[in-house]
C-alpha cells in the first residue's frame, strides 16, 4: 500500500526544510572559500562565487518546493521536480570538478599565491604574519626559509609570540598547513553535497509520489466528464500528451550519439596512448552500448510503442550502471595514464633508429616531433627528419615540419582528448536520466491510449 497524499507532502515539507538547511551551509563554506582561500589566490573567486551561487539556488528552489507542496499545485510540482533534478547533475558535477582537480586547479593557485607572498617577504618583513599566527606555522615550507634570505625568524613564528629557544618555534611551513586545513573544508563540502544530492533524490521521489496522487485524484475528478465526451474527444486528447515526451525522447538520444561520437574516440585515443589495452577495449564497449540504446531508444520515440519503452527502460538504466563504473574507474586511474604515455613517448624516442621510425604513432597522431622538436633528429641523424615529423611525409618544405617537440604537445593534447573524454562521460549519463523521464511519459500515455481504446464500446446500432 503506498503512501497518502498527505503522509508525502508533509515529508516533502521536511526534506525541503533539510534541503534549505544545507544549502546555507553551502553559502557559508562559499563565503569561507571567498575570505580564505582568495587571499591566496585571487583567481579562485569565480569558484567561490559559485558555491555561494550554488546554496541560493538551492535554497530558493527549497522554499518553491514547499509552496508547491502547501498548495498542492502539480504544475508546480512538476517544475520543482526537473529543477531538482538538474541541481543533482550539477552537483555532481561540482563535486567531479572538486576531486578531480583540486590538486591541479586550487593546489596550484595555493603555490603560486605563496611564492608571492614570499616574494613580498623577501622586500618587507611580515607579508606572512597573518598566516604563521593563524595556522600556527614558520616561512612557506619551514622554518628555515628565513634563513635562506638571511631574514630573523619573526615573532609570528612563535608560540604566543616569545621566540625563546628554538622549541618555540613553529617548524611547520605555511603552505601545508593551509593545504591541510583546505583539505578538511573541502571534505565537509564533498559531505554535505553528497548529503544535499541523497535529500534532492529522495525530495524528487516524494514530490513524485504527490504529484502522481495529485494526478490520480484529477484523473478520478474528471472520469465522468470524460465518459460524457465522444470516444474521439477523448483519445485526441491522450494522443496529443504522446507528442511532447516522444520528441523529448527523439532529442535527447540524437544528443546523446553526438556525445557519444566525441566519449568513443577520445577514450580510446586515450587509453590506446597509454597502451592500455583493456582500457580502449573498455572504452569500446561502453561506446557501443550507448549507440545501441540511442537506436532503440529513436525507434522507440518513432514507433510509439509502449513495449518497447520498457526495453529502452531496461537497457538505459544498464548503460548508466555501465557508465557510472567507466567513469569511477576512468577518474582514478587518470593520472596514472598520462604518466604512462609520457613514459612511452620518451621510451620510444630513445628506442628509435635510422631505420626503424619508432615515433611514427606520436608524431602522426599528435603532430609532433622529436621530444624537444626537429632539432633532436637533426642534431643526431646528419640531417634527415622521419617523414612522420612532416605533413604528408613532404619534409622539403619548411612550413610542412611539425616544429613542436612531443614531450610537451603530445601530453598537452592527450590531456584535452582525456578531459573531452570525462565530462562527455558526466553528460551522456545526465541525458540518459532525462531519456529514462521521457520514455517512461511516453510509453505511459501510450498505455492510457490503449487502455482507452480497449474500453470504447461498440456502436452496434
Amino acid at each position: 500500500m503506498g503512501l497518502s497524499d498527505t503522509t508525502a507532502k508533509h515529508l516533502l515539507l521536511l526534506l525541503n526544510f533539510v534541503y534549505a538547511v544545507l544549502g546555507l551551509v553551502l553559502i557559508g563554506f562559499g563565503i569561507f572559500f571567498l575570505a580564505y582561500v582568495t587571499t591566496i589566490s585571487i583567481g579562485e573567486n569565480v569558484a567561490g562565487g559559485l558555491i555561494i551561487g550554488l546554496g541560493v539556488v538551492i535554497v530558493i528552489i527549497a522554499v518553491f518546493g514547499c509552496l508547491a507542496a502547501i498548495h498542492e499545485a502539480p504544475r508546480r510540482l512538476l517544475i520543482y521536480i526537473v529543477a531538482v533534478v538538474l541541481l543533482m547533475l550539477t552537483q555532481l558535477l561540482f563535486l567531479s570538478m572538486v576531486s578531480h582537480g583540486t590538486q591541479d586547479g586550487i593546489s596550484g593557485s595555493i603555490n603560486e599565491g605563496f611564492e608571492k607572498l614570499w616574494d613580498a617577504e623577501r622586500n618587507e618583513t611580515g607579508a606572512l604574519s597573518y598566516y604563521e599566527n593563524w595556522l600556527h606555522c614558520c616561512g612557506v615550507n619551514s622554518f628555515e626559509d628565513y634563513g635562506v634570505i638571511h631574514h630573523a625568524v619573526p615573532k609570528s613564528c612563535c608560540i604566543d609570540q616569545k621566540c625563546i629557544d628554538r622549541s618555540s618555534v613553529y617548524t611547520v611551513g605555511c603552505k601545508s598547513q593551509f593545504v591541510e586545513y583546505l583539505d578538511d573544508r573541502l571534505l565537509v563540502f564533498k559531505i554535505v553535497s553528497w548529503l544535499l544530492i541523497l535529500v534532492e533524490a529522495v525530495g524528487a521521489a516524494f514530490g513524485w509520489l504527490l504529484l502522481t496522487g495529485l494526478k490520480n485524484q484529477d484523473r478520478r475528478n474528471n472520469a465522468k466528464h470524460c465518459e460524457n465526451q465522444s470516444s474521439d474527444s477523448c483519445n485526441m486528447e491522450k494522443t496529443f500528451a504522446i507528442t511532447p515526451w516522444k520528441y523529448a525522447l527523439l532529442t535527447t538520444c540524437i544528443l546523446i550519439s553526438a556525445l557519444n561520437i566525441l566519449f568513443f574516440s577520445c577514450g580510446v585515443v586515450t587509453w590506446g596512448s597509454a597502451s592500455s589495452v583493456y582500457g580502449g577495449y573498455a572504452s569500446a564497449l561502453c561506446g557501443a552500448a550507448v549507440f545501441a540504446a540511442a537506436f532503440l531508444g529513436v525507434y522507440v520515440s518513432l514507433k510509439e510503442s509502449y513495449k518497447y519503452s520498457i526495453y529502452y527502460l531496461i537497457s538505459t538504466i544498464l548503460v548508466m550502471t555501465l557508465l557510472a563504473t567507466y567513469f569511477f574507474t576512468y577518474s582514478s586511474m587518470q593520472g596514472q595514464l598520462l604518466r604512462h604515455f609520457e613514459e612511452r613517448v620518451k621510451r620510444l624516442f630513445d628506442e628509435k633508429s635510422i631505420h626503424v621510425d619508432t615515433m611514427q604513432p606520436i608524431h602522426s597522431l599528435f603532430r609532433c616531433c622529436g621530444l624537444d622538436g626537429p632539432q633532436d633528429y637533426l642534431a643526431k641523424e646528419q640531417g634527415a627528419l622521419p617523414g612522420s615529423c612532416c605533413y604528408s611525409a613532404d619534409c622539403s618544405k619548411p612550413s610542412n615540419i611539425n616544429d613542436e617537440g612531443c614531450a610537451t604537445k603530445a601530453p598537452r593534447l592527450l590531456l584535452l582528448q582525456a578531459e573531452i573524454n570525462y565530462y562527455t562521460c558526466i553528460a551522456m549519463f545526465a541525458l540518459e536520466i532525462l531519456g529514462l523521464f521521457s520514455a517512461y511519459f511516453m510509453g505511459k500515455a501510450r498505455k492510457l491510449i490503449k487502455s482507452k481504446d480497449d474500453e470504447t464500446p461498440i456502436n452496434e446500432n
